[in-house]
């Protein structure tokens, strides 16, 4: 996933950064790299400390969007063309499930593929699927999709939405993997009805924080509420 995970600010973010403490909790056991993407969410300085602080035994490989502008020809003819004629695929297309990888994002991953040999390649949301499809650097190679969320759903406020192709579209994509993660009991039951892959239920995991803490009453509050989501 290419956000900063570090922050915390977004379910999705403390959803992998989880993950990563489990990683790292097993580095004696397993080797694990994170990719990131440098423009995406301002990947920054800090976050990179932050990361290389909670996640000392996982290594940090931050992508590029695209390519820097200060040579032109350079930025038009190895990014900017090759970019649009990438997002011309069919397969692709923006009205049904968006691919948000670019030509540089797919050169870096590809050139990370060629430089280690992994066992196992987890990627966070279908939307970045492309990344693994046809790709002949993936012999041999265990794919995951962490799902994080029924993606047609969140498509069904977009201009000329098509719920049928949107959704058989996030099944075409989803059946590239050998093994599908999902957050709810309800996802992983959808998804397991129609791709032909492992389906793991992996809801987000907390700490026991030792008990409750009865405060309600020393504090005069009229309700005790619990609240479960």
């Amino acid at each position: 996933m290419p956000d900063p995970p570090t922050r915390k600010d977004h379910g999705n973010r403390v959803r992998v950064n989880q993950l990563l403490e489990y990683f790292q909790s097993r580095s004696d056991l397993i080797e694990v790299d994170y990719m990131a993407v440098k423009e995406w969410s301002e990947w920054n300085d800090q976050d990179t400390k932050a990361f290389k602080s909670n996640f000392p035994d996982i290594g940090l490989i931050v992508a590029n969007k695209k390519i820097p502008k200060n040579n032109k020809l350079r930025y038009l003819f190895h990014y900017k063309i090759p970019n649009m004629l990438r997002s011309l695929s069919k397969k692709y297309r923006k009205n049904l499930i968006q691919d948000y990888t670019t030509i540089q994002i797919q050169r870096d991953f590809n050139s990370q593929l060629k430089q280690k040999k992994y066992d196992i390649i987890i990627i966070s949301y279908v939307i970045w699927t492309r990344l693994i499809d046809n790709n002949p650097n993936l012999a041999g190679v265990r794919l995951i999709n962490d799902t994080h969320d029924f993606m047609t759903a969140q498509y069904k406020d977009k201009k000329g939405f098509l719920l049928g192709k949107t959704f058989e579209k996030e099944i075409e994509l989803l059946s590239l993997f050998h093994e599908i993660w999902s957050l709810s009991a309800d996802e992983q039951y959808l998804f397991s009805q129609f791709v032909r892959a492992r389906h793991q239920f992996v809801p987000i995991m907390y700490e026991d924080n030792g008990g409750c803490i009865d405060v309600s009453h020393r504090l005069g509050c009229k309700y005790d509420i619990i609240y479960v989501g």
